[in-house]
């Protein structure tokens, strides 16, 4: 993650602000992902929706951004990058594990605040064991999830 620091002189004071650029956020996520896309034999991510590789079932697409800042269900074809917000907390569903082996979601918040976007899994599924996910309560926190055919496993995680 590339950060920035600014220094301003005000009143003879020299006071240095810190700052992270959104769009590095962004291309930080996207090199994980090609880094997970060459794990499971594939040669970069961002060249349209995947698999190449129907063994590994790896689906994913980098080009696309979804936007989303209310409560609703993701839909299979919203795998790829996730940007949430939240003017106050809600819970973002997942689809079925079952039958999506492979679709990955890299779900990031984006808004500086501390409004709780809880992921919840389809019905009786689970993520990582647990029905619910809540990490998502700080600017450039994310986590990548994938689903096994069963649950959806939590690749990655973490936040500023």
């Amino acid at each position: 993650m590339i950060h920035k620091f600014y220094q301003t002189d005000v009143d003879g004071k020299v006071t240095t602000a810190h700052h992270v650029d959104e769009k590095n956020v962004i291309n930080e996520l996207r090199r994980i992902l090609n880094d997970i896309a060459t794990t499971f034999g594939q040669t970069k991510l961002g060249d349209g929706f995947y698999p190449k590789d129907d063994e590994q079932g790896l689906e994913f697409d980098t080009n696309r951004i979804t936007i989303i800042t209310v409560a609703e269900t993701l839909t299979i074809r919203q795998c790829g990058l996730v940007k949430l917000s939240a003017a106050s907390p809600y819970a973002l569903g997942l689809p079925t594990a079952i039958g999506n082996t492979g679709r990955y979601y890299c779900l990031y918040k984006s808004d500086d605040n501390i409004n709780l976007i809880t992921i919840d899994a389809h019905g009786e599924e689970t993520i990582n064991g647990q029905p619910t996910y809540a990490g998502l309560n700080y600017q450039y926190a994310f986590v990548i999830l994938r689903s096994n055919g069963v649950e959806w496993i939590i690749l990655s995680s973490g936040f500023k």
